[in-house]
């Protein structure tokens, strides 16, 4: 690449292996178009060895936000902003260019006729997806994906790049907005991509996250159902099926055939499915995107919380416990929670509801003997309800510490505990260093925390440098 480069083509990654062919697949035609490639993975490392063996790939390392499990928008955004290009081209892990290909995605683009674009998608294993996108060319794109697709860097900057509320349809949210600031997205139809989209198991692990980007897609754009709908029905057929269910049994009194007559509506999916080759996976898909709909909605309307609950204040020249302001700056989303408070159960159970997973405890507990005796029955609450408890240098707190499923104490106060003997309970040694911002403290606070929320092993010592 010589200069600036005029395009950036954007993928996004984590724990993929068919990165490796992608990225070789893109390479002559990358080299041919003076563009650049950012990957943006969320592996952990894990593909090293795929780093290491194109070392003209632009690789960025990517750490999401604590509690969020789906970071591909996130990673988008990051991939473009960080891209020098004005023009950014996105396709997927799995994917294979078809032959000049860069160069009929961005054309529009770069001619100035259009301000995004989207190339046709061909399925090369799965038993359900189709064609997407196989239109004219020039034709308006309703529906923009980005396994096949480019836009201007000003139209991205323009509608403020991708919602990271969106753990799937990120995309076709992207694309609607476009389209409601009046910028032109069409087809070009000479850009073409295979997908390698997987087999029926994937299909049925990836149907739950499709489903819950249905429901956010619905509740964010009203007023596109009627048209996304009438492209893909079973996007609302099925919910509403499901959802008819106990309503027809209701109406029994009123005329045992309703009940009858709505069960037979299932004739269709049955069809349906005994032609797709592989009926029970094709079932499976249909209930698990259904579920994953209803999910989407509840997730949504309940306005989901922090998954760090602290409890307990830290002095501010207290560099062993981090503060909420400390944690935010690692993308550890945490508020305060007081304990003090009246229905300190009802409260617990209504934040666990809205996504919450972690109790931290620091900077002591309640002074008063009733305080601490209802903090202690709130925690053996908390522990049955899926909280998983984190106590920072426990003094006497004997019941507290027996509580928690981590608790970090100096190299002195970790031997106590540690002889007092809870094999439950996982005990990290916390070193003084010299960490006079508390940066050091709270990495190893979220290294706790991903490690009980993902069931990890708890590393039982804080690095000392």
């Amino acid at each position: 690449m010589t200069g600036s480069p005029t395009t950036a083509v954007v993928i996004v990654s984590k724990d993929e292996p068919l990165l490796e062919d992608t990225l070789n697949a893109l390479r002559e035609q990358l080299e041919d178009n003076d563009a650049e490639c950012v990957v943006v993975d969320a592996s952990r490392r894990r593909l090293d060895r795929i780093r290491q063996t194109h070392p003209w790939v632009r690789w960025i390392d990517f750490v999401g936000p604590l509690g969020v499990p789906i970071t591909i928008a996130h990673q988008r955004n990051v991939g473009v902003r960080a891209a020098a290009a004005p023009v950014i081209a996105f396709c997927d892990c799995g994917g294979v260019p078809g032959e000049k290909w860069l160069a009929s995605l961005t054309a529009p683009i770069l001619a100035g006729t259009a301000e995004a674009t989207c190339g046709p998608i061909y399925n090369l294993d799965s038993p359900f997806m189709g064609a997407i996108n196989d239109l004219a060319d020039g034709a308006p794109v309703r529906v923009t994906v980005t396994a096949n697709m480019a836009f201007a860097r000003s139209a991205f900057d323009a509608v403020g790049g991708f919602d990271e509320r969106f753990a799937c349809g990120e995309d076709t949210d992207f694309g609607w907005r476009l389209r409601d600031a009046r910028l032109r997205v069409v087809c070009a139809a000479s850009a073409t991509m295979s997908m390698h989209w997987g087999d029926a198991n994937r299909e049925i692990l990836r149907g739950r996250r499709y489903g819950q980007g249905t429901a956010m897609l619905f509740l964010t754009h009203p007023d596109r159902i009627p048209e996304h709908v009438a492209m893909w029905p079973d996007l609302l057929a099925y919910p509403v099926w499901f959802v008819g269910i106990p309503i027809s049994l209701a109406l029994i009194p009123v005329s045992g055939w309703i009940p009858v007559g709505w069960a037979a509506l299932l004739a269709v999916p049955i069809v349906r499915a005994l032609l797709s080759g592989n009926p029970i996976a094709f079932l499976r898909v249909k209930w698990v995107r259904t579920m994953g709909f209803f999910a989407g909605l509840a997730h949504a309307i309940a306005d989901r919380g922090v998954p760090v609950l602290l409890v307990g204040a830290s002095a501010p020249s207290d560099p062993h416990t981090p503060s909420e302001d400390q944690l935010r700056e690692i993308k550890v989303p945490a508020a305060q929670f007081d304990s003090s408070r009246r229905r300190l159960v009802a409260r617990l159970c209504w934040c666990r509801l809205r996504g919450a997973r972690i109790i931290d405890l620091r900077g002591g507990v309640p002074g008063s003997k009733r305080a601490r005796q209802r903090l202690v029955a709130g925690l053996w609450v908390a522990r049955r309800i899926g909280y998983r408890i984190v106590v920072w240098d426990p003094a006497e707190d004997a019941p507290i510490a027996r509580r928690a499923d981590v608790v970090v104490a100096s190299p002195e106060r970790a031997a106590e505990i540690a002889t007092a003997g809870n094999a439950r309970v996982a005990v990290v040694t916390r070193h003084d260093i010299a960490d006079p911002n508390g940066a050091a403290t709270a990495l190893l606070a979220r290294r706790i925390y991903e490690s009980l929320l993902t069931g990890a092993a708890v590393d039982r010592e804080e690095p000392e440098d």
